[in-house]
């Protein structure tokens, strides 16, 4: 198949060639669809370069993965993995250096992984988690990660000093880390803290 008929094709055929390695298909996926992720990118990320870099990272993803495909509608789909990506690459670049230690123990999955429980189900574990944790640290852990409030302004509203904050931050991370071995549910919980 040549190139001036591949840009003919449907979605749904250029998913198939794709999950077959066909490296046309995936150019033409690419060609079809890059301008639009871009603006979506670009619109998160505010930095034309940043955007740049996540659309690489998400169509070098894509190619990696090609043979474990599992979509439905491709253009969905491409917009909302640049959307996870974009948003991910804004949270990394806001996230303190415990958040990086957290992080650090994730293994690297695909986003899809979170469709092996349901949403409300891992939420809710969570959330149990989140409410064991000790009071004033639930509360700082709370201020913090929901309501997205800064350190200053929490230790300000707690007449706490922000070390303090920063140490409670670090230890409901911490515990939540070690309360939670399935690494599905730690993935869950990155997407959930840091949207």
């Amino acid at each position: 198949m040549n190139a001036s008929k591949v840009n003919q094709l449907s979605d749904e055929m250029l998913l198939y060639l794709i999950e077959q390695g066909n490296q046309l298909a995936f150019n033409e996926l690419f060609n079809r669809y890059w301008l639009d992720m871009f603006r979506i990118a670009t619109d998160l990320v505010s930095d034309k370069e940043v955007a740049k870099d996540v659309l690489q990272d998400v169509f070098l993803i894509l190619w990696e993965k090609h043979d474990q495909l599992k979509i439905s509608s491709l253009k969905p789909y491409l917009l909302r993995a640049t959307r996870n990506a974009s948003l991910r690459k804004i949270t990394k670049e806001k996230l303190t250096e415990s958040d990086d230690e957290f992080l650090a123990t994730i293994p690297s999955m695909a986003v899809d992984a979170i469709d092996q429980i349901t949403y409300e189900e891992r939420q809710e574990q969570i959330k149990n988690l989140i409410d064991d944790l000790p009071g004033k640290r639930r509360e700082i852990f709370y201020q913090s990660r929901f309501h997205h409030r800064s350190n200053e302004e929490i230790a300000n509203a707690m007449n706490l000093s922000k070390n303090t904050v920063e140490w409670h931050i670090s230890k409901a991370l911490q515990q939540l880390r070690l309360s939670l071995k399935d690494a599905s549910l730690l993935l869950f919980l990155f997407f959930l803290l840091f949207r």
